[in-house]
């Protein structure tokens, strides 16, 4: 009965302290978030305006569309208003994916700089914390 209380407790400690081990692990790639968002809000002026200046090509292209096919009565070539919309958002949806973002720039330079050698040195993976940096 002892023996058996024995392999239950330190069955119960195993499994307590692979949780926390797991919870640690992750815990590195919070601390990198954090990081990163605390990087980008130094600037707050800076992303916000960004945002705000990224949504007025969006605003503008779905302005011109509406003054079009109001002057031209509702259709134009077989589409309307609303399919042309569709269209454009699908051409940014379909550009944003192709297009390199700044994280392959990121990870060119840091190939590039030599800077990978000592990211991977670190017990994380490299993608992992490019991923969780905002």
């Amino acid at each position: 009965m002892l023996l058996l209380l024995l392999t239950l407790m330190l069955d119960c400690s195993k499994r307590v302290h692979d949780y926390q081990h797991e919870h640690r692990k992750d815990r590195k790639y919070v601390s990198v978030f954090n990081i990163g968002l605390q990087n980008t809000f130094v600037y707050r002026w800076n992303y916000f305006l960004r945002a705000l200046f990224g949504l007025i090509p969006l605003a503008g292209t779905v302005f011109l569309w509406s003054a079009v096919f109001k002057e031209r009565g509702g259709g134009l070539h077989g589409y309307d208003y609303a399919s042309m919309i569709y269209y454009y958002l699908l051409a940014i949806l379909v550009s944003n994916l192709v297009t390199p973002t700044e994280d392959e720039w990121q990870i060119a330079a840091d190939i590039r700089e030599g800077q990978i050698n000592a990211l991977l040195t670190k017990p994380m993976s490299y993608l992992a914390y490019r991923f969780s940096i905002f």
